[in-house]
């Protein structure tokens, strides 16, 4: 799973100045694979709270 470690990373991003929309666009270049991209975004969209 993502979890803790995506979250620290998505925090990181997002305190260096990342929009959510820069992150949710790395998160959707580099998850291709369909389960992979569905639970990235899945928990990229938990983690900025975006729904």
């Amino acid at each position: 799973t993502l979890g803790g470690s995506f979250r620290l990373h998505v925090r990181l991003a997002r305190e260096g100045g990342a929009s959510p929309a820069e992150i949710r666009d790395v998160v959707r270049f580099l998850a291709e694979c369909g389960v992979a991209k569905a639970a990235a975004l899945r928990e990229l969209d938990a983690v900025l709270g975006a729904g």
